[in-house]
């Protein structure tokens, strides 16, 4: 389900955005000029916002997550939500009430509450007394302080380009990801690796899978960057075509493992 919604979001995005580089050339172009609201362009994502926030709060996600990752990404889909708002506010030409810098107040505000998250849950490892809760707990304090090594650069990175007028280009941003990437990459080549000739957890197909899936997630964050810094001049379909590409074999993979794990039962 989120891999369809964050097609269809950036479906309508890539419509979006071709329809202002159409406005901005001067050229008609009607099957690119129908999204002309920030509001519908953004219905897929607060729908899909809305029921993984309500999904947080299910008894089966309550069982399986401790507190702490809950309350950060529950947060962390609210403050998302309220950055939209005020982007959409600040993009609506009837209004100047929201300023560029006071959009990056969300997202620094969200580092600073996973950061306390990501404190209160080393706490807790620490006070555990069985090895089960003990790891459980650390391991919610690495996804917490991976998702803070992640964004916090990115952001960084970002305002500094946009507000500060920075003259980098948009592949220095991504430069987190690409590390994220890569790490995935030699992870996924090192299982693939162990895995001939083996009967483990994974399929060789499930393995290639994920390792085109780390392709293309990173084939779409270049050609994205180089979109970005003017230096393609392709349409945003074609632009976000590796995306495209990266979900459906990331549905795939889900997929494919939902399956194996039903054949285990």
């Amino acid at each position: 389900m989120v891999s369809i919604g964050i097609i269809v979001q950036t479906v309508l995005l890539a419509f979006w955005q071709q329809g202002k580089d159409n406005q901005w050339r001067k050229v008609d172009n009607e099957c690119c000029d129908w999204i002309t609201s920030f509001w519908v362009l953004c219905t897929p994502t607060f729908t899909l916002t809305f029921f993984l926030f309500i999904y947080l709060q299910s008894k089966r996600v309550i069982d399986a997550f401790p507190t702490t990752l809950r309350m950060a990404f529950s947060l962390f889909f609210l403050e998302f939500v309220a950055l939209l708002v005020m982007l959409g506010f600040h993009l609506d030409a009837r209004t100047d009430s929201i300023e560029p810098w006071k959009m990056y107040v969300v997202p620094w505000l969200s580092i600073c509450i996973f950061s306390v998250l990501g404190f209160v849950t080393l706490i807790d490892a620490c006070r555990k007394k069985t090895k089960p809760q003990r790891n459980r707990s650390l391991l919610s304090f690495a996804i917490i302080m991976f998702t803070i090594c992640l964004l916090g650069p990115t952001i960084f990175l970002v305002q500094a380009k946009t507000l500060h007028n920075k003259d980098y280009s948009w592949a220095i941003v991504f430069i987190p990801w690409y590390i994220v990437d890569f790490f995935f990459l030699f992870f996924g080549c090192c299982l693939l690796i162990f895995s001939f000739g083996s009967d483990g957890f994974f399929s060789l197909p499930q393995l290639a899978n994920f390792l085109l899936c780390i392709l293309t997630s990173s084939a779409s964050k270049v050609v994205l960057g180089l979109k970005l810094d003017t230096k393609l001049t392709q349409p945003w379909y074609i632009i976000f075509a590796p995306v495209w590409a990266f979900l459906i074999l990331l549905s795939i993979l889900g997929i494919s493992l939902r399956l194996g794990r039903s054949k285990l039962k």
